[in-house]
């Protein structure tokens, strides 16, 4: 156990530059530093971790996570492709007898058309006769004054400083 530990420390001490043994200088217990190292040997270093960290990022890509799960979504699909053509293809049978027909479907929107319009007439009406002060009632839908501005909390109604 006491062989163990003496060696961890050691190994640590070399780390830090604080073990050296005669005639060493710290910087070479570390190994060499980039300023020691040719031209040459720098670019090689550089080559082999920007290759690591290119490896890295493909590995981590999420692209490639997307294209694996679509590949399988393409597999799983093709299984199923003919079954669902068979589906959709009984399923136009029926589709005809439930479909509305055009005239009572053109109906029914020029209708909801003129309801629309005429909600709209009665509010810009309302609104006109506001601003004449003809009428005090308030719209029907139209939302009450008061409201809650969390930037401008002086222009709220409510919260305006009314002096007595």
């Amino acid at each position: 156990h006491e062989a163990e530990a003496k060696a961890e420390r050691e190994k640590w001490e070399k780390n830090i530059g604080l073990l050296t043994y005669l005639g060493q200088s710290s910087s070479e217990s570390q190994g060499k530093s980039w300023y020691d190292l040719t031209r040459k040997e720098r670019e090689e270093a550089d080559e082999r971790k920007s290759k690591k960290a290119e490896a890295r990022k493909k590995a981590q890509d999420p692209l490639n996570d997307m294209k694996r799960a679509l590949a399988k979504k393409e597999k799983s699909s093709r299984k199923d492709e003919a079954e669902e053509r068979h589906r959709k293809h009984k399923h136009r049978k029926h589709h005809h007898t439930e479909e509305e027909s055009s005239s009572d479907r053109l109906q029914r929107l020029r209708q909801e058309r003129l309801q629309r319009e005429q909600r709209e007439r009665a509010r810009s009406e309302h609104l006109f006769a506001k601003s004449r002060g003809e009428s005090k009632d308030p719209a029907p839908n139209e939302p009450s004054g008061l409201y809650s501005s969390q930037f401008n909390p002086h222009l709220a109604r409510q919260n305006r400083h009314r002096p007595y």
